[in-house]
């Protein structure tokens, strides 16, 4: 190092000294007078913010170690594997990583030492132009309870329901809802809901002896052979007419299963209530050609009988 960076040093060096030591001076006077206003004070501490008390500890430790390096300094030692450079580093990337929480915190904090140092809350508190819930009771109710308390009437706390008229009982309403149910319960087991129920469910499908339950197992089966054969050897078949006709009254007969499920939802119910019109209905004999023509020769006939 020359005796030119020297020199330059030296005046700094004074200076940084000059200002440490009278911050150093400030620092005890302060320190001494916070000891005695502890020590005089019989407040109990125990309750404080854990939070400020781990910052306060980490602080005095920065500034203990940073003290102890600056001895090094004076005094012309090597700082190369000082404990108490790797200390600095840590206590520093300590306070780094808590400015987050401080800044959380600083709020609460600070409102905590505004109240132990004016022992009243600020008037200036943004929490005090909240809304007041009170302002939101109804004038109705404030004037009903008012009247009531000059009466000196006292309020009964016990829950008394409102009187209303009397209700007759419908009993065809009842009824009414007892078909729709069952007419309900029928049409979820009628044969389309059972088929979109076998499509759409991922369980195992179930054949089952019913109606056309054995003539739709042995068409589909076939249906599928047929399918699996031309596949195989890329070969369309020709269907017979026995199949065709096979086929054709396998749907007739689906449709008519299914319109009967739907249509025959509620007539369990509404036969009572139709009768037999429904299943015989009376057909009106309407006046058609034949008709007219028959009266016409009758008419003829007669009019040759009456002549001759």
């Amino acid at each position: 190092m020359s005796e030119e960076n020297i020199a330059k040093d030296i005046p700094l060096f004074l200076s940084a000294m000059n200002s440490l030591k009278t911050i150093t001076k400030d620092s005890d006077a302060h320190i001494k007078g916070l000891m005695e206003k502890i020590s005089t004070s019989e407040e109990d501490r125990n309750d404080g913010l854990s939070f400020l008390e781990m910052k306060f500890h980490l602080v005095l430790d920065y500034l203990i170690n940073l003290t102890f390096t600056m001895i090094l300094k004076i005094n012309g030692k090597s700082l190369v594997e000082q404990p108490c450079i790797d200390r600095l580093v840590e206590i520093r990337t300590v306070l780094e990583k808590i400015r987050p929480i401080n800044k959380k915190l600083s709020y609460q904090v600070d409102k905590l030492i505004k109240m132990a140092s004016e022992a009243v809350e600020g008037q200036a508190n943004p929490l005090s132009f909240k809304p007041n819930l009170n302002n939101l009771v109804n004038k109705d109710e404030e004037d009903s309870e008012g009247s009531e308390e000059e009466d000196g009437h006292k309020k009964d706390e016990v829950y008394v329901p409102p009187r209303v008229t009397a209700v007759p009982y419908d009993e065809e309403e009842d009824k009414q809802k007892k078909k729709m149910e069952k007419a309900r319960q029928k049409s979820l087991n009628n044969a389309l809901l059972q088929d979109l129920r076998n499509e759409y469910s991922e369980a195992p499908e179930e054949i089952r002896s019913g109606r056309n339950g054995n003539m739709r197992a042995k068409l589909q089966k076939k249906e599928e052979e047929r399918q699996r054969f031309e596949e195989d050897n890329f070969r369309r078949l020709t269907v017979t007419k026995k199949d065709r006709l096979m086929k054709r009254k396998l749907n007739d007969l689906d449709t008519v299963v299914k319109l009967d499920s739907f249509h025959g939802a509620g007539d369990d119910d509404s036969d009572s209530d139709m009768g037999d019109d429904r299943y015989n209905p009376k057909k009106k004999k309407g006046k058609g050609k034949k008709d007219k023509f028959k009266k016409k020769i009758s008419g003829g006939s007669s009019g040759k009988k009456r002549r001759r």
